[in-house]
Formats: structure tokens, sequence, C-alpha cells
């Protein structure tokens, strides 16, 4: 069966899908908060970062070794064609990937062996306070989005995910944090001067914004997005006037609004079922799921260990 893994306070939570109740809960290892989470479909394994670099396996819900102590990582990324993921780092006076820190710390990327959960290459740096990364599957390209609290616009940079040589950068005004990517499209959520809400869209082969998105009647995005292959929209958070958090669906190409749902919770989180054209959301120590075409909510999980990040494991990719 299909699982949503469940980032909460601390372990990890396991949906079972058909039956959309919680089947287990995963301990992290140091009982810390994880803040990233994603699958390596090659491993069978989702990989799950906090204060340690850590992996679950998908098929039994057990614990994998080993785990990889880092400090602060904000999120994680598979790339499983390259057999590659990353993690990147804030910008925090601790150690991070690096038993080091300056005067003046930066953010870091942390180049990682999904299997061995060892840390082969990092880019020290990499960014005033990195706060999302993401692959572009067809090219094996990195994105990653430097949210410095200090400077009113954000940078989105490209790296190469073999070599780690920068490929370029764009900067979004006022953006917030995250990028979804879409084709050859990246979409980044921000605000402008009056705090509405905007999804700007970046030519990845140029690393250039050619458009932008409007939502009407918003006090502002919120940082996760993304981008649905089978339902072919883009899904954003916005914090909506007078009313609780929404969840909007673009026409990726037009910008059309094509729906919302309402969402509880300040800091949701999302992921896609491309097969049975479900979106999962976090919501306040519950999950929320929703048609991707209809935009018609289902049904609410209740996830008593709270909730956060989270990744969709398909069944086929847990068979032989």
């Amino acid at each position: 069966m299909s699982r949503v893994f469940v980032a909460g306070d601390h372990g990890v939570s396991v949906i079972d899908t058909a039956t959309n109740t919680v089947v287990a809960t995963v301990g992290a290892p140091l009982r810390s908060h994880p803040l990233g989470i994603d699958f390596d479909p090659n491993l069978r394994r989702v990989l799950a970062a906090g204060l340690e670099l850590w992996a679950i396996d998908a098929s039994t819900n057990q614990p994998t070794g080993p785990d990889v102590p880092t400090g602060i990582v904000t999120n994680i990324a598979v790339d499983p064609a390259r057999g590659r993921a990353f993690a990147v780092a804030p910008s925090i006076c601790i150690p991070l990937f690096e038993s080091t820190c300056d005067a003046d710390p930066q953010g870091q990327i942390g180049f990682i062996n999904p299997e061995s959960l060892s840390v082969t290459k990092v880019i020290p740096g990499a960014g005033a306070n990195l706060t999302r990364v993401a692959v572009d599957f067809s090219t094996g390209t990195i994105y990653t989005v430097d949210d410095d609290p200090g400077a009113i616009d954000t940078a989105v940079w490209a790296w190469d995910g073999g070599s780690g040589a920068l490929l370029g950068h764009v900067t979004v005004p006022r953006a917030v944090g995250g990028i979804a990517i879409g084709g050859r499209r990246g979409y980044v959520p921000r605000a402008d001067h009056a705090l509405a809400t905007k999804l700007a869209v970046i030519d990845l082969d140029t690393m250039k914004e050619v458009g932008e998105f409007p939502i009407d009647d918003t006090r502002g995005p919120l940082a996760q997005v993304a981008f649905d292959p089978f339902s072919g929209k883009v899904f954003a958070f916005v914090a909506k006037v007078g009313r609780d958090v929404q969840l909007v669906a673009f026409e990726p190409v037009t910008g059309v609004v094509e729906g919302e749902v309402p969402v509880s919770g300040y800091f949701p989180d999302i992921a896609i079922d491309t097969r049975e054209a479900r979106a999962y959301i976090s919501e306040e120590r519950a999950v929320l799921v929703v048609d991707t075409l209809s935009l018609q909510p289902i049904v609410t999980i209740p996830v008593p260990e709270g909730t956060g990040a989270l990744v969709f494991v398909p069944a086929a990719a847990l068979s032989d």
C-alpha cells in the first residue's frame, strides 16, 4: 500500500493511504524535530533531516542506520536517477556539515551519498539563509533558495548536481523561500510592497524571471509550493484576508486561479500522489487529503505526533 511519511515533533508518522490512518511512528535518533524529508526509491528509504541525517526503511517502517549528526538542516532532496541527495543548512553559527564555524557564517549545501548518508561534498558560503533545495530530474541541476532575512529580495541559485559548480542565479523581489519545478519553469511565491501575493515564474534555461501570477485578497504568501504533473496545476499556500490559510491552484501557463481549498495551520507542506490525484497537506496535528482535480477535501487524518514536512511513497516503489 502507498504511504505518506510525515515529519513530526520528535520523529516521523506513517500514514496508510488505503485506510487514511497512522499505522506507525518512527522516533528520531536524538528525539529532534525533523525539518526535511524525502524518499529514495532505489534504496526504498525515507531520508529525514533535522539535527542529524537518518533513514527509515519504507517497507518495514524501521530506522536503518547510520545516523549522521549535522547540526540544523532545513531541507533535503533526492535525485534517484543519479543516486544523489542534497541537504541545505542555514547560516547558524554551529557546526553543520563542517567542523568549524567562522565569525560570519553562511549557508551550506551538503552533497550526500543516500546509502551511507556520508557527506561527499560541501559548498560553503552558498547563501545567507538557505531554506529550500529542489532537483530538476531532467537535468540533475539543483536549485537552492536563499531567503536572507536581512535583505528584501531572495536569490534562487542553480548548481550542477554532480560537480557542485554554480550555473547561475536570479533575484526574486520579496520572495519567501520556496520553489517548485515544472517543466522548464520554476515557481517562487513572493509578495509585493502591499503584501499582495504573487507567484514569480522563472525560466530555468536562462535563469530569468519571465512572468508572475497574482492572487487577489491576500495577506501574503507562505513558502511551500508544488507542481503536480498529473493535474497540470501549481499549488501555493497564501494567508487570505479575513480567513485562514488557503491552498490555491494555478494553471501553470496562464496563471489562472482554478480553485482554492481552506487549510488549518500556518506552516503547511504538501505532497502529491500523481496516480490517484491526491494532495496530502500537513495541518496542525492532522493531514488534509484533497482531490487535485476537483479541489475538494476528502478526509482529515489525525496525526497526534505533530506534522511538518511530508513525502508520498507509492506502493509500486515498495514492491518487487
